[in-house]
Order: structure tokens, then sequence, then C-alpha cells
């Protein structure tokens, strides 16, 4: 049961990591996403997020200007 239990700590350590890794991928993928949008114009902006369906880029946009 010892072993067992030590295995499951060992795993959840490993999955909390995993996900942490992601977490920091997803906003450094988001970040990059919002400053390759600097110094266009509007309606570039607005065509890209549209294709994109991009509503949370957009939102972040207007909350940051």
């Amino acid at each position: 049961m010892t072993l067992l239990s030590a295995e499951v700590r060992t795993l959840r350590a490993a999955n909390e990591a995993l996900s942490k890794r992601r977490r920091a991928k997803k906003s450094r993928v988001r970040q990059g996403a919002l400053e390759g949008l600097v110094g266009m114009r509007g309606n570039q902006v607005y065509d890209i997020v549209a294709l994109a369906g991009g509503l949370a880029i957009m939102h972040e946009l207007v909350r940051r200007s």
C-alpha cells in the first residue's frame, strides 16, 4: 500500500508539472499573438480577429489600451 501511495504522489507531481508547462506555453502564445498585432492598422487587426474568431484577443487589446 505504501508503494502505491508513493506512486500516486509521484504521478500527481508529474501531472502538476506538465499542467504548469502547458499553462506557461499558452500564456506565451497568447502574449506573442498580442505583440504581433501591435503596429497594425485597425482594419488589419479586425480582419485577423474576425478570421480567427478571436474575441478574447480583441477584448485583451481593448483592455490594454
